[in-house]
Parts: structure tokens; sequence; C-alpha cells
């Protein structure tokens, strides 16, 4: 026995002249749904590669100040930077000790 369809069983046919529209209006909202996430995804993009040159602009400037201090200047802010470490590691590692 063959499935009844509704739209078919109308009197007025008003349910056959309904489905096309209907398929059209689903392909035209999928179609929306693609390009919001399309516009999404570009946006993510633009803005991942936005942090990365940001990211890679500050490195380049911090290469370039390391070389103007010299090799004595940054020995100092390293021995500079020690006892902050040392509390830092001491606090991490107090629960062992």
């Amino acid at each position: 026995m063959a499935t009844p369809n509704p739209a078919s069983e109308s009197p007025s046919g008003e349910g056959i002249r309904n489905v096309p529209s209907l398929c059209l209006q689903t392909v035209e909202a999928a179609r929306a749904d693609a390009e919001r996430i399309k516009r999404i995804g570009e946006a993510e993009a633009y803005s991942v590669e936005a942090v990365g040159k940001a990211e890679a602009e500050s490195m380049k400037l911090k290469a370039q100040a390391y070389k103007q201090y010299g090799e004595a200047a940054i020995m100092s802010m390293v021995l500079d930077s020690l006892p902050q470490e040392k509390s830092y590691a001491r606090a991490v590692l107090s629960p062992y000790l």
C-alpha cells in the first residue's frame, strides 16, 4: 500500500503548489546559514592573523631592543628576575618539601 501524501490529498491542490516554494525557502535558508558561517570563519581567521602579526612584531621589537642592550644588560635583567623565579618555585614546591 502506498504511503499517503498529505499535499496531494488537498482538495484545492494548494499543498502541491506550495512544495516548490517550501523547497526554495529551505534552500535559501541553508544558503543564508552557509554565508553566515563563512563570514564568521573569515572574521575569526582575520582575528587570528592580526594577533599573530602583532605577536611577531612584538618579538621583532624585543629582539631589536636586546641587540641594543648588549650581553651585560641582558645578564643583568636575567639576574634581576631570579628572586621572583625563586619565590615562585618555592611556592610551587612547598607542599613537597
